[in-house]
């Protein structure tokens, strides 16, 4: 009676899997992403997700080596493991994003980014009323309209949250307030501050009536007097006062007398040259 002798040949591994997840290819072995055809649980393997496997990789990799910093320094704080498990959360992510490229599972990617997303941002720290005037001071605006502007919210929002922290109050007040400076209409009111607190400027702007009216002798012995430029300037309305402090103001950048200004062109003369304009 003869023997009979069986082997059972096993395939490796990745044949299996290869082979497990036919119904989820095409004819070419390429994955399905055409709707109906495949698994209809699906989700696009191999397609867009790279991004999301870069992400979640750099995210781990970035809260691991700032978990260790934080130990190193300060020991085994909060922070260190909100750090660690920011870890640990995009390094779930990044596994479920791994499933669902190769076309395996990652049923529970969404799930696991927003998990991450969360504990990314549970490491970053508070802001306060100093990180708004910093914020404030970058763009532009001054530190009075960001300190009205926080202390606003900050009072509205200890009438709404009695219970909230201080420290999470101060930085929810941040988040608004930074909102509300970035608003159509507070970009108005900064443009209105600034007109009206804007320094006239000695040289060009008209210069603000004084009780001190210097007469017309007082007038002739200041070092920029000229008689032309004088009539000039009373014939737009200025008082002696306006002229004498533009005057002043003219002396100290060094401008002479407007008699050695330059003189606008003779008109006339230019267009009585028909040659001017042939050059």
């Amino acid at each position: 009676m003869g023997k009979h002798i069986h082997i059972w040949l096993h395939r490796a591994p990745a044949r299996d899997a290869f082979e497990e997840s036919k119904h989820k290819r095409d004819e070419g072995g390429r994955f399905s992403t055409v709707p109906g055809k495949g698994d209809p649980n699906f989700h696009k393997a191999g397609i867009n997700h790279s991004p999301a496997m870069k992400h979640h990789g750099e995210a781990e990799a970035h809260h691991h080596t700032k978990a260790q910093e934080e130990f190193a320094k300060n020991g085994d704080t909060p922070l260190h493991q909100a750090h660690k498990t920011a870890a640990q959360a995009h390094s779930m992510a990044l596994e479920e994003a791994k499933q669902r490229a190769t076309g395996f599972s990652g049923e529970g990617y969404e799930n696991a980014a927003k998990k991450a997303a969360a504990a990314s941002k549970a490491t970053q720290p508070l802001k306060t009323k100093e990180d708004l005037h910093a914020w404030a001071a970058s763009k532009g605006i001054p530190k009075e309209m960001a300190e009205a502007q926080f202390n606003r919210f900050h009072e509205h929002g200890k009438k709404l949250f009695p219970k909230l922290s201080p420290e999470k109050l101060a930085h929810s007040t941040y988040t608004t307030a930074k909102s509300e400076m970035m608003t159509r209409g507070f970009a108005q009111q900064l443009e209105a501050h600034k007109q009206k607190s804007a320094k006239p400027n000695p040289l060009t702007d008209k210069p603000a009536a004084s009780s001190f009216e210097p007469g017309q002798k007082e007038m002739e012995k200041h070092p920029n007097y000229n008689k032309d430029d004088h009539e000039y300037l009373k014939g737009k309305g200025w008082t002696n006062s306006q002229i004498h402090q533009r005057w002043t103001a003219e002396h100290k950048a060094g401008q002479g007398a407007a008699s050695g200004k330059v003189k606008a062109p003779d008109v006339v003369g230019v267009v009585a040259n028909p040659n001017f304009y042939k050059k």
